[in-house]
């Protein structure tokens, strides 16, 4: 009976402190050369660790044959290292760990258990985070998604706006004076015969007009005609139509760097309106033989200028036409100058300058 009770006690030694006479000797960050004591917890700041565990069984430290396991890790089996009392991981994230040993001539085991920080992306927190972000990109491709369409439903408005105030103004004057012109003529046909050609010479003139306007319209808000080079051609190709026929010699130079301007149609409507009244004035009032056009670009400004060999006027004593009134508004509106010059016998210059980007 005796003999069984100091078995039962030897067992009981054995499995209450026998297995810890395993010790952990040193555990060691090589990343910044940190040592750790084992007898405290240890909590490691996050990031891909690179650590070493030191032990010894102290009862068998000659002939120990080691095995070690981590809990935690993705291998969580026995590994069977022999002698070896020195173990090391590296690219540890963050987690809850157990480092076991045991020696398996005598079972004696001891665990040393440590913990590295948990990632950003490891916190309860991360997921919602990203589900929060990718809703709030959502939101804002949606929402410049709505803006861009909103601000082309603008722009086709404002187009829209301005072929109906151009129709307005320009189409819907000239066909009030047609048909008030071809009333006159219709009561004057019987009696007087020559007026009424008169008339009907009117009417045609301001029927070629309203076309002309027309075209001018239609052209500067197509697409496919936004940019100076079309412009430029326009120009060249009225400029012909005007002049040919008056047999006026003119020359037409233009930078070529200007062909890159990109302007809005309103813009190139503006400014194709200054340079058409001016060489109407010419055509119709200068009786001018040569005319120079000069279309310039100077740091960040457009320059026009239009000097003929005309008649020329008095600036002082004749009064301004609605003709130069309104090119100088339109080059007002483009954020611009307008200059005219002349004098009795030497001409008479037109200079526009205008910002190519405001």
């Amino acid at each position: 009976m005796r003999l069984v009770f100091t078995i039962l006690l030897l067992c009981l030694y054995n499995s209450c402190f026998s297995q810890k006479n395993i010790t952990f000797l040193r555990f060691q960050v090589f990343d910044d050369s940190t040592i750790y004591d084992c007898t405290k917890p240890i909590e490691l700041a996050f990031k891909p660790q690179h650590i070493g565990i030191s032990f010894v069984d102290k009862s068998d430290s000659l002939n120990a044959q080691y095995a070690i396991q981590l809990k935690g890790s993705d291998n969580i089996e026995w590994i069977k290292i022999g002698h070896q009392n020195f173990m090391s991981y590296s690219n540890l994230y963050g987690g809850e760990y157990e480092f076991a040993v045991k020696n398996l001539r005598n079972k004696h085991e001891n665990a040393l258990k440590f913990k590295i920080k948990p990632a950003f992306w490891q916190s309860w927190w991360f997921v919602p985070s990203i589900f929060l972000y990718v809703l709030t990109v959502l939101g804002i491709i949606i929402y410049l998604f709505l803006m861009y369409r909103f601000r082309q439903k603008m722009r086709t408005q404002k187009v829209q706006d301005k072929i109906a105030r151009d129709l307005h103004d320009d189409v819907g004057s000239t066909l009030s004076s047609i048909a008030i012109l071809t009333q006159v003529a219709k009561n004057q046909l019987a009696n007087s015969p020559e007026k009424t050609q008169t008339l009907l010479n009117q009417i045609s003139e301001n029927a070629q007009e309203m076309l002309d306007n027309m075209s001018d319209i239609v052209w500067t808000n197509k697409t496919l005609n936004d940019n100076f080079e079309q412009l430029i051609i326009r120009m060249q190709e009225f400029t012909a139509k005007m002049l040919e026929p008056q047999n006026i010699e003119y020359q037409f130079n233009a930078d070529e760097s200007l062909k890159t301007i990109k302007w809005s149609s309103q813009k190139y409507y503006d400014f194709y309106m200054i340079f058409k009244e001016a060489i109407n004035n010419v055509a119709k009032y200068a009786e001018a033989k040569t005319l120079t056009i000069n279309l310039l670009k100077h740091q960040n400004l457009l320059i026009l200028s239009i000097k003929d060999n005309g008649k020329g006027f008095d600036l002082h004593q004749q009064k301004m036409g609605n003709g130069i009134i309104n090119m100088k508004k339109r080059a007002e509106q483009l954020k611009g100058f307008f200059s005219i010059s002349s004098e009795i016998g030497s001409g008479t210059e037109i200079e526009v300058k205008i910002p190519i980007s405001s």
